[in-house]
Formats: C-alpha cells, sequence, structure tokens
C-alpha cells in the first residue's frame, strides 16, 4: 500500500460515516421530541395553577391584613373569574354580598383555560374560605376538603386539569391530574 494513500485515510470521517452519525442525531431527537411537547404542556398548567393560587393568596392577604376595614360596608375580600380565559377581579363584599371590582387582566400561560369559573371570598381579619350561593345569594363557608371552592383549569383539548381549592381553613390547595368536568 503507498504510504500517500494511508495518511488521506487516516484524515478524517468518510462522508458514510458522517452521514449515519447524522441519521442517528435525526432519529433520537424525531423521538425525543414528542415527549418534550408534552413536557412543556405539563409545565403550562402547573404554572397556570400556581399563578391563580398566588393570585388567591393576594387576595386573602388582603383579608387578613385589613385593607379597607374601615369601610363599614366590606366583610369580605374576594377573587373571582369572568371568561373562559383569565380575568380576575379582586372584590371587596358586603355582608349582604353587593361587591365593588377591581380588576386585574392576566393571561394564563401557553393557552391554558379556566374551566369552571369562580368565586372565593375571604373573611375580613381571618380568611377563612367561603363562596356565594343560592337565590337570592348568600354567603356559604367552603368546605373542609374545598370541593365546593374550586377553580378548575386544563387546556383546551386535554381530559386531565388541575384544581385549585379553598378549604374552611383557607388553605389553597392545588390538585393536579383532576378530571376537567
Amino acid at each position: 500500500m503507498n504510504p500517500a494513500q494511508t495518511s488521506f485515510k487516516n484524515r478524517g470521517f468518510s462522508f458514510i460515516e458522517l452521514l449515519i452519525v447524522v441519521s442517528l442525531i435525526t432519529l433520537v431527537s424525531g423521538a425525543i421530541l414528542p415527549g418534550f411537547n408534552s413536557y412543556i404542556r405539563t409545565q403550562n398548567l402547573k404554572q397556570a395553577a400556581e399563578q391563580i393560587a398566588g393570585d388567591l393568596r393576594t387576595v386573602q392577604n388582603k383579608a387578613l391584613s385589613g385593607v379597607l376595614s374601615s369601610e363599614p360596608s366590606v366583610a369580605y375580600w374576594g377573587a373571582s373569574s369572568s371568561s373562559g380565559s383569565y380575568a380576575l377581579s379582586f372584590n371587596t363584599f358586603s355582608a349582604s354580598g353587593a361587591a365593588s371590582n377591581s380588576d386585574k387582566a392576566a393571561t394564563l400561560p401557553g393557552g391554558v383555560e379556566i374551566k369552571k369559573y369562580f368565586l372565593v371570598l375571604f373573611d375580613m381579619f381571618k380568611g377563612n374560605g367561603h363562596r356565594i350561593s343560592g337565590s337570592p345569594p348568600s354567603v356559604t363557608r367552603c368546605n373542609s376538603t374545598g370541593s365546593n371552592c374550586k377553580v378548575i383549569v386544563g387546556l383546551p383539548d386535554a381530559s386531565v386539569c388541575s384544581s385549585i381549592s379553598v378549604n374552611t381553613a383557607g388553605a389553597i390547595i392545588i390538585h393536579e391530574g383532576v378530571s376537567c368536568l
């Protein structure tokens, strides 16, 4: 064998070797991509649940700290959603259920939407969870599990969602992997 041919062969990779490596990288990337998309959707749902829970904690802190407590008609601070997208209304409520609004428009990440509209109240200085129900409307305490005071969020095409519930004591709890119904 000629020494010139030997040194030429040892200089690098052949075209076939490069094609094989590129093909393997393409196959591995193609296999990983669907899992990564699922991961992004799950993270968007978790982030949306945390965002709503944080807003509920803000409203609860206003009630606990007694913001507007000098107003004799204010008995509760509340938060409500108004559409499948996300517009949060911070409300002060009188004992009769009348409200004054202060809206905070927000966007949930990655197409996540509110599946079940909500209105959650926190009483002044205690922070206990309540809701308005019935006709005529009256203030009712949330139950111990928070199943009657919860927000359900999910992606438009998903059957599995997350819920944010408020129980009697005012604890705000996020549950993942719940039904969207």
